[in-house]
Order: structure tokens, then C-alpha cells, then sequence
């Protein structure tokens, strides 16, 4: 069957291996462009898992959209302001998080809210319109579903990777269904 595996160890982190570094105080400098989840721009040095599956949204999300682009606009990393331009893309897209929708984030050194316009989220139909491919006939609101639960902005309300592949599995779509 074919399968897909992403993998980024630049900035891996281990409890045991990785002593230098303190569990609660870890670099933010974490994730590519477009794919780093907000926690992170907001100063979050406590962050865990829940940082890759935002980042396997992102992916899935990418390769769901035709053509294939990534969902947040990103400035490369050696450009001013571009932190400041992913974190206005994700409000744009996603919609502004309020302390419904993210409510650790009231606890981040600067916590989002009050801070910036208010966006309206974009419908997700729009941002991953149905595609004529016929490997996803009649899957394509789970797939849907599953990017909308990685791309939360409360970590804790993300999907474990587990949950993902069984919505994946149920929609038929897992090890090369789709």
C-alpha cells in the first residue's frame, strides 16, 4: 500500500536526551513558516505534541487544496515581520481566537487577545473546496473534519495522532484507501 511519512528532527526534543534544554523553557524558534503552530509565536516555551499535529493539519491540509499551497501565508524566516504576518494569516483564516477557542492562551507572555483586529473564520468549504479527484468521493467532509480538529487553537483540543487515523481508517482512507 502506499503510505506517507513526514518527519522533522531539526528541533527534536527528548526528557532524557535533551538536558540542556528544560522541559517548561524550550527554544521558540520551532516548526517552518507557514506551519508553525501559534502557540509558539506567542511565546509558549511549555509546548508538547500538540505542536507536530498542528503542523499535520497544516500538511493534510495543503495537500487536500488544489493547487497545492500551504493554507497560511509566510514570509521566509530571515524577513522582517514575518512572525507578526503568519500570526495575521492564521486570524484571517482560522477567524480571531477568543479565550473560548484558546483559553491557555491567557496565560501566554503575550496572550492574543485585545491585541488585534477581529477576523471572521474563513468556511472551510473555501478554503478546501471538494476536488474532482475521484480517490476522495465521498470522504472529503471527514477529511475536512480532521484538519479542522488539528488546526485548533487551544492545543489541548487538537486531535492525538491516534483519533486521526481512526477517522481516517472509518472514512476509508488510511494506508493508501485514498
Amino acid at each position: 500500500p502506499n503510505r506517507l511519512v513526514i518527519a522533522d528532527f531539526g528541533t527534536a526534543w527528548h526528557p532524557k536526551l535533551s538536558t540542556d534544554e528544560p522541559r517548561n523553557q524550550k527554544c521558540l524558534d520551532v516548526g517552518t513558516g507557514a506551519y508553525r503552530a501559534p502557540e509558539t509565536l506567542f511565546g509558549d516555551r511549555k509546548y508538547g505534541t500538540e505542536l507536530d499535529m498542528w503542523g499535520a493539519g497544516c500538511v493534510m491540509a495543503e495537500c487536500l487544496r488544489e493547487p497545492h499551497t500551504p493554507l497560511f501565508e509566510s514570509r521566509g524566516a530571515h524577513e522582517d515581520g514575518n512572525q507578526l504576518g503568519l500570526i495575521l494569516s492564521i486570524f484571517k483564516t482560522l477567524g480571531t481566537p477568543d479565550p473560548t477557542t484558546w483559553p491557555s492562551a491567557a496565560k501566554l507572555p503575550t496572550p492574543p487577545f485585545e491585541m488585534y483586529a477581529t477576523f471572521p473564520a474563513v468556511r472551510w468549504e473555501t478554503l478546501i473546496p471538494p476536488t474532482s479527484n475521484p480517490e476522495f468521493a465521498g470522504k472529503w467532509e471527514e477529511l475536512r473534519q480532521v484538519v479542522g480538529w488539528l488546526l485548533m487553537f487551544e492545543p489541548g483540543y487538537r486531535m492525538e495522532p491516534e483519533a486521526v487515523m481512526e477517522m481516517l481508517e472509518l472514512a476509508g482512507v488510511k494506508d493508501g484507501g485514498a
